[in-house]
């Protein structure tokens, strides 16, 4: 999964790389939230663009593993709490047959 993920990575890096080098000297207008930006390179848009998305790809990965990790130490304390019991009812039986025995003698 890793290396589908690297390779993917990859072809994006290249695939960014040919449409900068390709369109590196054009000037836009951008139009954005009602703004106007005017004599604005491509280049600096698209890099700008995977900028923001790589920040926001980035915040929600980290709600992401927090949400993960919470889950994972209640369950962590589940299973901590299921061995005590576990322990708690694999000693009763000793503890009944010493009882037993001794009200034999």
């Amino acid at each position: 999964m890793f290396l589908l993920i690297g390779i993917i990575v990859i072809l994006f890096v290249v695939f960014g790389t040919v449409i900068l080098a390709q369109n590196g000297s054009q000037l836009i207008t951008l139009h954005l939230l009602g703004r106007s930006v005017e004599n604005i390179s491509v280049s600096l848009v698209i890099i700008e663009s995977v900028v923001v998305g790589a920040i926001f790809a980035f915040i929600i990965m980290v709600i992401n593993e927090i949400k993960l990790r919470k889950i994972l130490r209640g369950r962590e304390k589940e299973i901590k709490g299921l061995k005590e019991e576990l322990g708690a009812i694999r000693n009763l039986p000793l503890e009944e047959e010493e009882n037993e025995l001794e009200k034999e003698e």
